[in-house]
Formats: structure tokens, C-alpha cells, sequence
């Protein structure tokens, strides 16, 4: 039997179940985002958290929180909304390196907000986030999101945001 003649099938069977597994895995995150997108446009908190790792951080203009305080100042954000008129969530580019994944995607929201002054106003948000992702029990998780190039308008205004 030639040694050599069953290598080149089973290297090219071994490379085509790691693309496969893989594509399944790309699947699986990106319905995740879309799932993501349901979620915050329903205000659906629960599922969010759901979505989340035990240890799940968050990076925003420069400033990291954890899991407990993201999640309470997205309590606090929700609470403002009141509604999303739409959300977008677009990956842009995801690497998987097993059982973790790095995505970056692009977002953008229009939501009719509360303001301080009793009235509502329109919020248009867009930006970039970098997230990385473990796989765990079948699914995969968000363990830690940077957001970058965040813009938002108020009623068509350039809001400026800050730590």
C-alpha cells in the first residue's frame, strides 16, 4: 500500500471538514448578531444578558466596565428609549481560531428617546465594534465588545460623547 498515495485524501478531507466546521461556526455567529439585533430593538434585556459571558467586558471611549456595570448602564440607555425604529447590525469581517472568534461589525439605530426636557427627539447612532466571541456549550458567547467610531445626531445635531 503506498503510504503516500492515502496522505494527499485524507490531508484534503481534514482541510475540507475544518471549512466546513467553520462555515458552520461563521453561521452561527452571525445569526447571533442578528439575534443580538432583535433583542435591543424589542428592549429585550434577558436575551442580551443571555448572549454574555460571566466575565463579559465592555470598551467604550475609553473606558472599560464589566459585565454587571455594561449591563446596568444598557438598563439605564433602555430605559430612555422608547422606541427603536430600526436597528442594523453588519459583520464585517470574522476570524474563528477554534473556539474563539474575532468579529468587527458596523451598527446603526434610529430610536425616538426621552429627553430632559420632556419631549422626544429623534437619536441616530452608528459605529464599529470589535468583539470577541467564545464558543461554549454549542453556541457562541460575546466575551468583550471596544466600540469605536461611534456618531450620533440628536434631532439631526451632532451629539458629543464622553467617558
Amino acid at each position: 500500500m503506498n503510504v503516500k498515495a492515502l496522505a494527499i485524501p485524507s490531508a484534503l478531507l481534514a482541510i475540507t471538514l475544518i471549512a466546513s466546521a467553520q462555515n458552520a461556526d461563521k453561521a452561527q455567529i452571525k445569526k447571533q448578531y442578528a439575534k443580538l439585533a432583535v433583542a435591543m430593538k424589542a428592549k429585550d434585556i434577558a436575551t442580551i444578558e443571555a448572549m454574555e459571558t460571566k466575565d463579559y467586558s465592555e470598551e467604550a471611549m475609553g473606558k472599560t466596565m464589566a459585565r454587571k456595570e455594561s449591563d446596568e448602564k444598557m438598563k439605564q440607555e433602555f430605559a430612555a428609549v422608547k422606541s427603536i425604529k430600526s436597528l442594523d447590525i453588519e459583520v464585517l469581517d470574522l476570524k474563528i481560531y477554534g473556539k474563539t472568534a474575532i468579529a468587527t461589525s458596523k451598527y446603526t439605530m434610529v430610536a425616538t428617546i426621552a429627553g430632559g426636557d420632556g419631549k422626544m427627539h429623534t437619536l441616530k447612532a452608528q459605529g464599529k465594534t470589535t468583539d470577541n466571541l467564545v464558543k461554549a456549550n454549542g453556541g457562541w458567547l460575546f466575551k468583550h465588545e471596544k466600540d469605536s467610531g461611534y456618531k450620533a445626531t440628536l434631532d439631526g445635531k451632532t451629539v458629543k460623547m464622553h467617558a
